[in-house]
C-alpha cells in the first residue's frame, strides 16, 4: 500500500488520533468498505421501475426545494451531466409514486442517467438484450425526462469480500459471441449516444489477470461490431480512477499504478470512462492535487467521461471520528472543485452517483453520496450540480 502522509489523519472532526487510533480506524474503514462497482444495486432499481405503469400520484419532492447558491461554477463547454443509477427516494422500499417522482424530476440533476447492469441479465443470457436495459429505454421513452447512458458489465461483486466473479469466459467463442450479440443488440436497436463496456475493469485485471488478457484479445472485434451497427454511438471502456492511480486507500488493499492498461484499449475506444471517488484517498476536496483529472485525461489519450462520481455528505457511519467521509459543505466543495478541475478537458459526460441516498444498502462508503437524502430532501450539492447540468 502506498505510504500516506501524516496529514491525512489530521481530522477536522476531532482531536488528532494516536498511532493505535489510526490503525484501529483503518481496520474499521476497510472492514465496512463496499466494493466500488454499482451495477448490482442499479440493476435492481432499474428492473423495479419497469413495473411502474401510472403517472399519477405524488410526484412532488419531499422537504424543501433547492434554492440558488451564492456562487455557481460554470459548466465546462461540451460536457453533459446527469446521475448514475435509477435510485428513487425511500430506496430500497420505494413505492410507485417514488419512481414517478424520480423520473419527473430527473432533469433537475441532468439530462443523462446511467443505466448499468450485467450483460447476462437474469443470469442465463444467450445473446438477448437484458430486461434491465430495455426497461431503462422504455422509461426514457415514456417520461421524456432523461437519456440513458448504458453501462454493460461483465463481472459481479461479492458485497462482503469485494471479490469479483467474471460473467464471461472470454476464451469460449460461444460466450464471446453471445456477449457481442448483447452489445450489438443494444447499439443497433436503441442507437444510444454512449455505451460504457465494463465497470472498473482494472479491478478484473488485479484479481483475474488471465480473464482480463482474454478480454483484451476479444475486445477489438466487439468494438468494431458495435460501431458497424451504430456508427454514431460512442463506445468507451470503464476503469476505476483512484485504484488506477495507485490509491484507493479505503479499499484496504494495496494497488500499484497501472496507467499502462489504457494503452491496450486506446485504439478501440471512443473515450475512457472513469469512476471517481477521491474521498477514498483524501479527507477534504481541497487536498486533491490540482492536476488530479488533468493526469487522467493525459494518460487516457482520448476524451474521458465519469460514469460514477461523488463525495459523501456525512462522516462514515462506522467510524465517524475519522477524517474520512464528508459533510454537506464538503460535498458542495467537491462538486465546485470538480467542475473547475475539468474545465478545458474533453469530458463527454459526468454522472453523479445517485439521485437519492441508498442508505445502508451501499455500505458506509456510499450511503450519503447522492444529491438528495433517502426521503427526497434536496442537499445543497443539488443546486451546484443542477446549475451545471442545466
Amino acid at each position: 500500500m502506498p505510504r500516506k502522509p501524516a496529514a491525512r489523519f489530521a481530522s477536522p472532526r476531532g482531536p488528532s488520533p494516536t498511532t493505535a487510533d489510526r490503525q484501529r480506524g483503518q481496520t474499521e474503514l476497510m472492514r465496512f468498505f463496499k466494493p466500488l462497482a454499482l451495477a448490482a444495486v442499479i440493476a435492481v432499481a432499474t428492473f423495479a421501475l419497469a413495473c411502474s405503469q401510472r403517472t399519477d400520484g405524488d410526484a412532488s419532492p419531499v422537504g424543501a426545494s433547492v434554492t440558488a447558491i451564492s456562487t455557481v461554477v460554470a459548466a465546462p463547454a461540451g460536457t453533459q451531466f446527469g446521475s448514475a443509477g435509477l435510485i428513487p427516494r425511500n430506496f430500497p422500499r420505494s413505492e410507485e409514486s417514488d419512481w414517478v417522482a424520480m423520473y419527473e424530476r430527473a432533469p433537475e440533476v441532468g439530462p443523462l442517467i446511467g443505466v448499468y447492469g450485467d450483460w447476462r441479465g437474469d443470469g442465463t443470457s444467450s445473446g438477448e438484450v437484458p430486461t434491465v436495459f430495455r426497461a431503462g429505454f422504455a422509461a426514457a421513452d415514456r417520461f421524456h425526462s432523461f437519456t440513458p447512458v448504458i453501462g454493460l458489465g461483465f463481472a459481479n461483486d461479492d458485497p462482503l469480500t469485494g471479490a469479483l466473479t467474471p460473467s464471461v469466459d472470454w476464451t469460449d467463442p460461444t460466450e464471446v459471441a453471445n456477449f457481442t450479440a448483447v452489445a450489438t443488440g443494444i447499439a443497433a436497436e436503441y442507437q444510444p449516444g454512449f455505451i460504457v463496456v465494463g465497470a472498473e475493469i482494472n479491478r478484473i485485471w488485479e484479481q483475474h489477470p488471465a480473464t482480463y488478457s482474454a478480454f483484451i484479445a476479444a475486445w477489438p472485434a466487439i468494438y468494431d461490431a458495435m460501431k458497424a451497427v451504430s456508427p454514431a454511438t460512442e463506445v468507451g471502456i470503464g476503469f476505476q480512477l483512484e485504484i488506477m492511480r495507485g490509491g484507493g486507500f479505503l479499499t484496504g488493499q494495496p494497488h500499484e499504478v497501472h496507467w499502462h492498461l489504457l494503452d491496450e484499449v486506446r485504439e478501440h475506444a471512443d473515450f475512457i470512462a472513469f469512476s471517481t471517488y477521491p474521498y477514498l484517498d483524501f479527507e477534504t476536496p481541497e487536498a486533491l492535487p490540482a492536476n488530479y483529472y488533468d493526469e487522467a485525461a493525459t494518460q487516457a489519450g482520448l476524451p474521458i467521461a465519469f460514469s460514477e462520481m461523488g463525495w459523501p455528505s456525512r462522516p462514515l457511519s462506522n467510524f465517524p471520528d475519522s477524517g474520512y467521509g464528508g459533510s454537506e459543505a464538503e460535498q458542495v466543495a467537491f462538486a465546485e472543485r470538480f467542475l473547475e478541475m475539468i474545465d478545458g478537458l474533453d469530458v463527454r459526460f459526468a454522472l453523479w452517483s445517485f439521485q437519492h441516498d441508498i442508505g445502508s444498502t451501499g455500505g458506509p462508503a456510499f450511503e450519503s453520496v447522492a444529491v438528495r437524502e433517502n426521503d427526497g430532501t434536496a442537499k445543497p450539492v443539488l443546486a451546484v450540480w443542477g446549475a451545471a447540468s442545466n
